[in-house]
């Protein structure tokens, strides 16, 4: 079954995905990075405590084991093949990216106040996301350790390309990487999403303008976590040869 077309398939554009992740970054991407630094510097002081103490919380519940996420799917899924796998994550992705871009448009609206209660707001629609996408591939987060590989997911959907192919790694060599579940450095992981949404959630703060910014950002932001763990998990699976 490993041989099957589909799956021969998914591993091409495994292939491609990973060097899209660990490619050096361009010089526009660098002067983009420059651009986030510049804004970092300038956004409020508030927005950035907002989203550290989010994160902060979120992340130890999630290690925790008692963080309880919005699930807008089946919640249960019994499918055999990737290639049905594939699909029912991406009738998934539409359902969250739809959320998230109500939720954005909505507060975007109301300027720096109802703003930064997107960031937290997102997070919850991000994880519930994340919880639903390791269930539809088979895999449970009643256990710590697919709740750490979920972190690593986030983390690598989000950060800088040096923290990209670190991250890669980890994901890649699973089986090895999981015997330290200490992976996950709260800190680290805060630092490089809010440096990688920075720039585009600034807008959002601003009344009027954000509105539109806030629907297409959470939408964008949604579909480049959806394709960071749908080829997570196939990674897995098909390196494992499991589920087939």
């Amino acid at each position: 079954m490993y041989n099957h077309p589909y799956n021969q398939k998914v591993q091409r554009e495994l292939e491609l995905w990973e060097r899209r992740v660990t490619k050096k970054p361009s010089s526009i991407k660098r002067s983009g990075t420059t651009v986030q630094k510049i804004v970092a510097k300038n956004t409020p002081e508030t927005v950035h405590r907002t989203i550290t103490e989010s994160m902060k919380i979120l992340i130890q519940a999630i290690l925790l084991g008692t963080y309880k996420p919005l699930k807008r799917g089946k919640g249960k899924y019994k499918l055999s093949s990737l290639e049905q796998k594939d699909e029912e994550l991406l009738q998934l992705q539409k359902k969250y990216q739809k959320l998230g871009a109500v939720e954005g448009a909505g507060t975007g609206f109301g300027g720096i106040l109802l703003g930064m209660v997107d960031f937290p707001a997102l997070l919850s629609i991000k994880f519930g996301f994340l919880y639903e996408a390791a269930s539809i591939y088979g895999f449970y987060t009643n256990v710590k350790e697919e709740r750490v590989f979920m972190l690593l997911i986030f983390q690598l959907a989000f950060s800088s390309e040096a923290h990209k192919r670190k991250i890669l790694n980890y994901i890649k060599d699973w089986d090895k990487a999981k015997e330290d579940l200490e992976l996950i450095n709260w800190r680290e992981l805060q630092q490089e999403y809010r440096d990688s949404i920075d720039l585009v959630k600034l807008f959002q703060l601003a009344p009027g303008l954000g509105g539109v910014v806030g629907g297409v950002a959470n939408y964008y932001l949604i579909g480049t976590l959806a394709e960071t763990a749908k080829n997570s998990y196939r990674h897995r699976i098909l390196s494992t040869h499991a589920h087939f």
